[in-house]
């Protein structure tokens, strides 16, 4: 085209002044077709990866049984054995050999910095991954001669991230138990247990959740999303209940009372607050304090704080941090 424009200008076909406007024209559109073009590419590579990752994933398969096997009807116990593990494409130990049992009844606190190992007990539990070595029994049982369905059905869990989910207020509880998705009673009593009445104070199930796909529709702060995630835990009604980091976007009275609620729970529940905040462990029954994937301390509040060990210096340093002066002495 410039070709052109320079041939008619030379045979004077065309004036000084226009060369100037139509070469600008023909540069614009270059430019933003170059862009077009690097973001069309750009755009279709990651889609490839994504869609490569994807579909990678549903064609991994289960790590165990989800169709055969024994079905889980009462939990009693649950136990790790020497249990080693590293994530797939790395050659860390995330768990160095961990090792500890539970009863029904137990509130159990999992304490530990980042990185020690606290979400990755929770995953083997869980059956998303299997231990490299070592074995995870429920009710004296392997875990992979279980359904592991029938499992997981009896494990509610709150993580940190949870799902936010554009639905109405019962689908959002309900998503967590779909059998009993009609009964009022059950949805009505998970929202006034997560503390969520004063934001549904009409108690209209039928709500949007978020201005997606509904203009009505009722938007959530991050506490409020946080308490929804709670609800529908508590809706599913199960016999071991997982909080892992679950308070991210809470105040601290309402952190308190979340601790202190399932740590009540211990006749009908087993618990696990898993937590790198020092105060949980004087509501549970058991501490278990990882260090570098290992259980490095485990007792109850008082026995480890009359260790004067790991334990001990954490809480102390924590309560230094949290109140500016030394909780030595009341709190041991």
């Amino acid at each position: 085209v410039i070709i052109r424009i320079f041939t008619k200008a030379f045979n004077n076909g065309i004036a000084i002044s226009d060369i100037q406007f139509y070469v600008s024209i023909v540069s614009l559109v270059y430019v933003y077709s170059i862009g077009f073009v690097n973001n069309v590419l750009g755009q279709s590579y990651r889609f490839f990866l994504y869609y490569d990752k994807y579909y990678k994933f549903i064609n991994q398969g289960e790590n165990y049984n989800t169709s055969e096997g024994i079905c889980l009807k009462d939990f009693k116990t649950l136990e790790l054995n020497d249990v080693y593990f590293k994530y797939p494409n790395s050659s860390q130990l995330v768990l160095n050999g961990v090792s500890f049992k539970v009863n029904r009844g137990d509130t159990v606190c999992l304490l530990g910095t980042n990185g020690s190992g606290k979400s990755t007990v929770v995953k083997l539990i869980l059956g998303l991954y299997k231990p490299l070595s070592g074995s995870i029994k429920i009710n004296g049982i392997e875990l992979e001669k279980y359904n592991l369905s029938s499992v997981r059905e009896k494990i509610g869990t709150l993580f940190q991230n949870f799902g936010k989910y554009s639905l109405s207020l019962r689908e959002s509880i309900a998503i967590s138990d779909l059998k009993n998705i009609n009964n009022d009673e059950d949805i009505l009593k998970a929202i006034k247990d997560a503390d969520l009445l004063d934001v549904f104070s009409d108690r209209d199930l039928e709500t949007n959740i978020s201005k997606k796909f509904d203009d009505n529709g009722r938007e959530l702060s991050g506490g409020e999303w946080q308490k929804l995630a709670l609800a529908r835990m508590n809706f599913k009604k199960s016999d071991i209940i997982i909080l892992d980091e679950p308070s991210a976007s809470l105040d601290v009275e309402a952190e308190d009372r979340l601790f202190k609620k399932y740590s009540e729970l211990s006749n009908e529940h087993t618990v696990f607050l898993i937590s790198h905040r020092i105060f949980v462990g004087k509501m549970s029954s058991k501490i278990l304090l990882l260090k570098d994937g290992k259980i490095y301390e485990e007792g109850t509040h008082s026995e480890l704080m009359s260790c004067k060990g790991e334990y001990y210096n954490f809480y102390n340093f924590q309560m230094k941090k949290f109140d500016g002066g030394s909780n030595e002495e009341k709190n041991n």
